[in-house]
């Protein structure tokens, strides 16, 4: 990373950090990462509160001043590389992060696109845009699967004055919690992203003339009454649980080989 200003804003603002790990609720027996690391402002009172934090750093100088600030601590392990070309643990983790704002949907690509991982939630601070369309309302299917899996929420609006070098948009402090009782099962999430996916092919269709790809119109009949959808309104209108159930009664009263498949420009994010 030659040019840090344009890649990273670090922050500078003991009260934001603490703010972070007290919504992450993190103890003593967890494990937390730190993705771009940067100098530390995380790391440092992560590593009086956790059991373990792995601060993850790309960028050679940072990475070194990180190794030498915390090379005495046996509870700090410093990983000189990409996020996204690591291997995620295979014991429970959560994350309490500065992210770069360049690489913010990987990341959370990398994290919650398959809900099988040991990733528990944790408190990530993105630009408040991307987090309001991770929140809200989506059309887009890996945030319509993040959100079938996670809770994820605005907790706080960040100020660009907590960072240095100040970005030039406002930011947000994003909760991220792994839902106890999942909208769909884990295991199904490549088949579930292949339903919402081929169905969202055409957003402005009428969800009745959507379902009956699948369903007969006395099943279309009964998921509209139990989910409280409206068939003639856009399919781009469901909700996250709206979505949940459809999938759901899918599974239940619908042969497997008339499931949809996953459109080819999803495949490059989920794998059988």
């Amino acid at each position: 990373m030659n040019n840090l200003k344009y890649t990273q804003n670090f922050l500078n603002d003991p009260a934001i950090t603490k703010k972070m790990i007290n919504h992450a609720q993190v103890t003593g027996n967890d494990m937390v990462i730190d993705i771009g690391a940067g100098k530390g402002a995380l790391t440092s009172p992560l590593s009086r509160q956790a059991g373990r934090v792995i601060a993850v750093e790309l960028d050679n100088n940072l990475a070194s001043s990180l190794k030498k600030s915390f090379g005495n601590n046996p509870d700090v392990k410093v990983l000189h590389l990409n996020f996204l070309n690591m291997p995620l643990p295979n014991s429970s983790f959560k994350v309490v992060s500065n992210i770069p704002y360049n690489i913010t949907a990987d990341i959370f690509g990398q994290l919650l696109d398959v809900p099988q991982t040991s990733f528990t939630g944790g408190v990530i601070n993105i630009e408040w845009g991307a987090a309001k369309r991770f929140t809200e309302h989506s059309t887009d299917p890996r945030t319509i699967g993040w959100n079938t899996w996670y809770d994820i929420s605005i907790v706080n609006r960040v100020s660009p004055e907590v960072f240095s070098p100040a970005p030039s948009v406002q930011s947000a402090m994003v909760k991220i919690d792994q839902r106890t009782k999942r909208l769909v099962n884990p295991h199904e999430y490549y088949n579930y992203i292949a339903f919402v996916a081929s169905l969202l092919e055409n957003p402005k269709m009428r969800m009745r003339d959507v379902l009956k790809r699948i369903f007969t119109w006395n099943q279309i009949k009964r998921i509209s009454r139990d989910a409280g959808i409206n068939r003639n309104f856009p399919i781009a209108n469901l909700t996250f649980s709206q979505w949940a159930h459809c999938f759901n009664t899918m599974q239940k009263l619908i042969p497997k080989r008339m499931h949809p498949v996953m459109p080819d420009k999803y495949k490059k994010y989920y794998k059988r």
